[in-house]
């Protein structure tokens, strides 16, 4: 079925079962409550490098499975997504900073093992498969505001793979596997796995215990994404399959998501427009 965007309207369950890679990382660790307070099974597969306090009382729910596990481990993969209608992919090496200590290590997570990834959830029946990309697939642009009709332009091996998975996924696509795409700019705010490497976090973190902020980048504009509208947007995403502009109540307006049309795949950029305004990052 259509809607009126020309997007594939396909609902899961009320009570559906996800698996989030990554769910125990900073998005994940804020995500993972959310999805088990509105009724759904969650299937966590994480390296859980930052030990496994992270989801507090929800530890031994009984709709939460956690898995420590490696993601390019294929088995591990297959296992964690059997049984689920959705896949939220958090998992990745987060930072140009972090990528770059480790190319290799940083290509084999983000990139290499992306495809097995989502050729193992097809085979295990998933229908919605959602990806955390980033706003800096864009690089750095001129125009004011930032929309899908500009190219791609990534400036960082982070950000070329991130733009390289979306291609993936694109190609991958098929009738009952929704694919979404999610190009949030700079997450901030609080979550159980608290990181302070983010712009408005340091910030946060000066004022309270500096009395002062110092800021850097001159007129640079930086839009942020305020953690708990991100978690919410891809939360709504899982399962809602609601047009863009539902879904876009939850976003700010530095936040673009991409669904894939149901066109005669391989979908290669430039995808087609749905929704964002964006300033510079």
């Amino acid at each position: 079925m259509l809607t009126r965007w020309g997007f594939e309207r396909m609902p899961l369950p009320a009570k559906s079962s996800v698996l989030v890679t990554g769910g125990a990382g900073y998005v994940g660790s804020a995500l993972i409550p959310k999805l088990l307070e509105a009724g759904h099974s969650v299937t966590v597969l994480d390296l859980y490098v930052y030990g496994g306090h992270v989801f507090g009382d929800f530890h031994g729910h009984e709709n939460l499975r956690e898995i420590k596990g490696d993601l390019r481990d294929l088995g591990v993969v297959e296992d964690a997504v059997n049984g689920a209608d959705a896949v939220i992919h958090l998992a990745c090496i987060s930072n140009d900073p972090s990528f770059e200590l480790d190319p290799n290590l940083g290509k084999s997570i983000n990139f290499d093992a992306f495809r097995p990834l989502v050729r193992a959830s097809k085979a295990a029946g998933v229908k919605r498969f959602v990806y955390a990309s980033s706003s800096s697939v864009y690089g750095i642009k001129d125009e004011e505001n930032v929309t899908e009709d500009l190219p791609l332009e990534p400036l960082t091996d982070y950000s070329k793979f991130k733009m390289l998975c979306e291609q993936v996924l694109a190609e991958e696509r098929e009738d009952g596997f929704v694919t979404v795409t999610i190009r949030p700019s700079t997450v901030c705010g609080y979550a159980p796995r608290l990181r302070l490497d983010l712009t408005v976090n340091i910030l946060t973190a000066h004022a309270f215990h500096n009395g002062a902020i110092k800021v850097f980048g001159g007129a640079q504009k930086r839009p942020n994404n305020p953690h708990r509208r991100h978690h919410r947007s891809v939360q709504f995403n899982v399962w809602a399959g609601t047009t863009l502009s539902s879904t876009a109540r939850f976003l700010t307006p530095a936040t673009k998501i991409i669904r894939s049309p149901i066109w005669p795949k391989p979908c290669a950029a430039p995808w087609p427009k749905t929704w964002a305004t964006t300033s510079r990052s």
